[in-house]
């Protein structure tokens, strides 16, 4: 039986009836974290398509779609962070040397490409 107060009404439909905003807040963000692991990060993103290309190219030594998840942690790993599970995620100074890491990358995609157009 769940835990109950003074009421009598149990302590979890306490706090869901008299903070719904909280709840809701909690809900969304849950929901939000756990889609964020299928959505594919498209045309129509600030991320420039070819920084999602070398990232993935180097990442995975294919072509796939990258989730929203997948490709902040794609960019820890290449500046360093190694993603154990007793790790913490990945904070700004790791992304940062992960971006700057991955100019080179894409510069040399850019070339490549423009030298095998003509």
């Amino acid at each position: 039986m769940p835990p109950q107060n003074s009421n009598g009404w149990s302590a979890a439909f306490t706090t869901f009836t008299t903070r719904p905003r909280a709840v809701l807040l909690y809900c969304r963000s849950r929901i939000a974290q756990e889609a964020a692991q299928y959505i594919p990060i498209a045309n129509g993103t600030p991320i420039h398509p070819d920084y999602v290309e070398g990232l993935r190219l180097w990442r995975w030594k294919e072509a796939r779609d990258l989730s929203v998840k997948e490709f902040p942690y794609a960019l820890a790993r290449r500046g360093g962070h190694l993603g154990r599970p007793s790790d913490r995620p990945p904070r700004w100074m790791v992304l940062w040397r992960g971006w700057l890491a991955l100019q080179p990358l894409v510069e040399g995609l850019r070339l490549a490409r423009l030298k095998r157009s003509g």
